[in-house]
């Protein structure tokens, strides 16, 4: 090959050489002093034909394409990036919406709703299954409380029908002496606060009544227990004006339980004249009834144990009153009647006066509906 040959001819003598280099190394491409040569033969004209140029001029040719195959790849992620965000957000919807609404199920709400354009027949048959058995479930819980409803009923009823024996058997046998004096007024008076406070307990059809009846039950027990010890014994009931317009329903034999308590033990140890003032009032959203004394006092870790006793009565309802005589509840009597009712809002405090004595105080919601004591 000669200088003729070659183009340009303005080549230096150094490219030259590169060019008869690679002819003699007789490889149709490849790289030589930081160059790159293509060599191509023609056996028809015999010529020859080598093409050299820089590295850098190729990879300047190369680059741009590169950037465009890269530009295109990184595009192609993003869309199907997208494509894949989009179909996974369709696909789970329903399924975020199914979660949500088990989330707002509750005893109070046993409902699940799932949107009509969920387009899932198989979430469909979830709500529907959901749907069933919290039917089911609602029913159940529905029976359950009912059947507490009637045991809760049943126990404040006998409860509420327990009368002390030693109460009736002391009124008897004052009518029989007194009967013997042919003190026909007296007895006649007795009788009549007798029945009364018969026709009061005996009626079990109301576990709740107006507070002035109550007051009024209280008053006739005290007018008896007064017929039995005559003067030796005083006493003096008060109640709030607004106690006695408004049907304020309190649960029915509360405060005879605290009147009870005043004769079998604040005056046992106590010499006379003895003394009880029964005091009605409504603080706030509460009725309180206090009963004070002026007896020897009762304990506070006598307190404690009545406490205690309704506790475990109230863990054990049935088999806890099979196990008491009847007039053997005494103030555990009021307090069990209280907790069923009002539970954690019910009101029992004792206090003890300055001058001495017990003051015992009970309470709980005020309630108007003549029906909250089904």
């Amino acid at each position: 090959m000669s200088r003729k040959t070659g183009y340009p001819a303005a080549a230096s003598e150094k490219e030259w050489e590169l060019c008869l280099a690679a002819v003699s190394a007789d490889i149709p491409t490849g790289k030589l002093n930081g160059k790159i040569y293509s060599m191509q033969a023609s056996s028809f004209a015999g010529w020859t034909l080598l093409l050299v140029q820089p590295a850098e001029t190729s990879a300047n040719l190369v680059r741009p394409l590169l950037l465009v195959l890269l530009m295109m790849g990184i595009s192609l992620l993003v869309v199907g990036g997208v494509c894949v965000a989009v179909v996974s957000w369709q696909v789970t919807r329903p399924l975020r919406a199914l979660s949500e609404n088990i989330k707002k199920v509750s005893p109070k709400n046993l409902t699940l709703h799932i949107p009509n354009n969920a387009g899932r027949d198989e979430l469909a048959e979830i709500n529907t299954a959901f749907d069933d058995m919290f039917i089911c479930l609602q029913n159940s819980m529905d029976e359950v409380v009912r059947l507490k409803a009637h045991e809760v009923q049943a126990h404040m009823v006998a409860l509420q029908s327990q009368m002390n024996p030693h109460f009736l058997f002391n009124v008897i046998s004052g009518i029989k002496a007194m009967s013997y004096e042919h003190n026909y007024r007296e007895i006649d008076r007795i009788c009549d606060y007798m029945a009364n406070t018969l026709r009061y307990i005996s009626s079990y059809s109301d576990t709740l009544v107006p507070i002035g009846s109550e007051l009024e039950n209280a008053e006739d027990y005290l007018q008896i227990m007064r017929f039995r010890f005559g003067v030796r014994l005083s006493y003096d009931i008060s109640a709030d004006a607004n106690i006695l317009v408004t049907p304020t329903l309190i649960p029915k034999l509360c405060v005879q339980p605290l009147l009870e308590n005043c004769f079998q033990h604040a005056f046992r140890d106590k010499l006379c004249p003895w003394s009880i003032h029964v005091a009605a009032c409504i603080d706030g959203e509460q009725w309180r009834v206090t009963v004070t004394d002026n007896g020897a006092g009762i304990a506070p870790e006598t307190v404690e144990q009545l406490l205690k006793r309704a506790d475990e009565f109230l863990k054990q309802p049935s088999e806890r009153l099979m196990e008491m005589t009847p007039g053997g509840m005494g103030l555990v009597n009021t307090i069990v009647r209280l907790r069923l009712r009002y539970k954690q809002d019910m009101i029992f405090e004792v206090t003890y006066p300055p001058e001495g004595g017990t003051c015992i105080t009970i309470g709980g919601l005020v309630q108007h509906d003549t029906n909250s004591s089904d």
